[in-house]
Parts: C-alpha cells; structure tokens; sequence
C-alpha cells in the first residue's frame, strides 16, 4: 500500500477523474445580434446578372400579355370557327331509290321457254314479211 502513495501524498484512486457533468443549459444566439447581422446583406445591391439567368423584376408583363393575347385568340376561334364549318360542309346527296328483292323458289316461279318465244316472234316477223299487203 506504501508504493499506492505518491509523493505529493494522494493515492492513486485520488487521481482518477471524474467526467465533465453534463451541460443543461442552451446557449443562445441574441436575437438582436442575429437581425443586424443578417439585415446587412439584405440591404446590399446584387451583383450584376450572369448572361443566362432570367431577368428579375415583380411581375412578368410581357409573359402575362403574350398568354392574354393567345387566350382571346383561342376564345375567337373557338367561337367563330364552329360557323364557318357548317358553311363549308359539302351538300348531302339525294339518297338512293331503294328496291325491294322478291326471292321466290324454283318452283314460283312462271315456267317460260325463251328459246320457244324467240322462235315464234321470228316466225310472226317473216311471215308478216309474206304476207302481202
């Protein structure tokens, strides 16, 4: 236990340390200090554009009156065009005469030799020729 002593007199258990307790309380920034630090920058002009970024300004006039204008062009056609369609349709045609098909069977139908009616009309034709007048 002699050589636990040190010369100063401490034991060794004396000179181990203790973790640092556990800080509880949040330290905050100054509200005040926070505002005028950051209304500086604010208030500074901006630097110069680059070539590609889009110009700034509150409202976009040209782009608002480019859309206006094409929106009363639609509503225009949209209104007129209807019109001048109907003036261009083509003329309906008349529509077609419509006949009735009568189907009859085999045995329906009149039974006619046309070969026996052409040879009697020939006969009558040369025999009216005969005939003197």
């Amino acid at each position: 236990m002699d050589d636990m002593l040190s010369t100063s007199g401490h034991t060794a258990e004396n000179d181990l340390q203790w973790p640092e307790p556990p800080k509880l309380l949040v330290e905050w920034s100054s509200p005040w200090e926070e505002f005028k630090s950051a209304l500086g920058p604010a208030l500074v002009r901006s630097p110069k554009p680059l070539a590609g970024e889009a110009p700034i300004g509150i409202f976009p006039y040209r782009g608002i009156l480019i859309s206006w204008l094409l929106e009363c062009l639609l509503l225009i056609a949209i209104i007129v065009l209807p019109e001048r369609f109907e003036s261009l349709q083509i003329a309906t045609l008349p529509a077609r005469q419509q006949f009735d098909v009568i189907y009859y069977s085999a045995d329906e139908l009149p039974q006619t030799n046309v070969g026996k009616i052409l040879r009697r009309q020939l006969r009558d034709e040369e025999m009216a020729k005969q005939k003197p007048a």
